[in-house]
């Protein structure tokens, strides 16, 4: 509109001196934006309604869709959860009169693992293949860790509690550096000194002493090698899971993708950029998290196992297969009768 007042003015044989129009122009950048603020959060009450009804349908078919799959996903959950709950309630004693490194960062992992497989749920449910696949590999990182620290002695497991000692401690000083521009308060030189000591601590305790690496607790256990995940992964004998690793890692960096490989896309006739929910992908994020979370939780069950944790172990492993049958056969016939359909007929 400003610009075809301008072009109406030169028509008219009035002429704006390009000083002016700069000054009238930015005046209009100041006084539109509230203007328009204005306009939007005024209609934002029913445009959000709209919205979110869009929304809520999307979800309740998709939800239908994989209610299957669903269901067993979310049984394996519960399942996990309240097994993980009764492990940690009758080891929990005996473990703390022990000193029993191993159980108090298994019973630190198997919260964070069930955590983030609810993650991955709610990302499913809401239609995020591609976001859920991309917190599996997190799921996968803490499965790893898990089988690695339970296959261990005491020593590897107090080295990964004192990590978080040097972790903290170099996240301290990398936030002082950028303090300033981040408009944080520092951390003080008290503050400081107590990480120092810490880790001062952990130095006298542990043979050989950190480097700065983050798997620099790992070290020990792994013939010498320079500590990073994959060598972990080697060591439980999951290496073969690298190539789905770094297809999460896909959706979780910057590195360039074609919209036509992300999950959510993987039924499109044709070629688009998704920018929002889509019910396909499923599949690989049921069975990826399903096959981790299992891994992790059996390896807690199992670092002190009886009968009843064996065979819990033993349901789950069913299950997994299960939800990976179900699944396939819920992707593949909902997608045939959904293409058999008319547009018209669609809902």
């Amino acid at each position: 509109m400003f610009k075809e007042a301008m072009e109406k003015l030169v028509r008219e044989g009035q002429q704006i001196p390009d000083t002016l129009q700069q000054e009238l122009f930015n005046e209009q950048v100041e006084i539109l934006p509230e203007q328009q603020l204005a306009l939007l959060l005024k209609n934002a009450p029913q445009m959000l309604k709209e919205h979110r009804i869009l929304e809520r349908a999307f979800q309740a078919r998709s939800f239908r869709r994989w209610r299957g799959a669903f269901d067993l996903f979310e049984t394996i959950i519960v399942i996990c959860s309240e097994v993980c709950e009764a492990n940690e309630l009758e080891g929990q004693q005996a473990a703390i009169e022990g000193d029993d490194f191993i159980f108090e960062v298994l019973s630190g992992l198997a919260p964070r693992a069930l955590l983030v497989a609810r993650e991955i749920l709610c990302l499913l449910r809401g239609g995020y293949a591609d976001g859920a696949l991309s917190r599996w590999r997190t799921l996968h990182e803490i499965s790893v860790t898990t089988l690695f620290l339970a296959s261990q002695d005491q020593e590897i497991s107090l080295r990964y509690l004192a990590s978080f000692a040097y972790q903290s401690r170099h996240a301290a000083k990398q936030l002082n550096k950028y303090a300033d521009r981040n408009s944080i308060q520092p951390f003080s030189e008290e503050e400081l000194a107590d990480m120092d000591e810490r880790c001062a601590h952990f130095d006298e305790r542990l043979n050989p002493p950190f480097k700065g690496g983050d798997y620099d607790w790992a070290a020990p256990a792994l013939n010498g090698r320079a500590a990073n995940f994959a060598h972990i992964e080697e060591a439980v004998g999951l290496d073969h899971w690298r190539p789905y690793y770094r297809w999460a890692s896909q959706h979780t960096h910057s590195a360039h993708r074609p919209g036509d490989r992300l999950l959510g896309m993987s039924e499109a006739v044709g070629v688009g950029a998704l920018a929002g929910a889509s019910n396909s992908g499923f599949v690989d994020p049921f069975q990826l998290t399903a096959h981790s979370l299992t891994k992790a939780i059996s390896a807690v069950l199992l670092y002190t196992p009886n009968l009843d944790r064996l065979v819990h172990v033993k349901i789950l492993m069913i299950l997994v297969d299960r939800l990976a049958t179900t699944a396939i056969r819920l992707e593949a016939n909902s997608l045939r009768r959904h293409r058999r359909t008319p547009l018209s007929r669609r809902k």
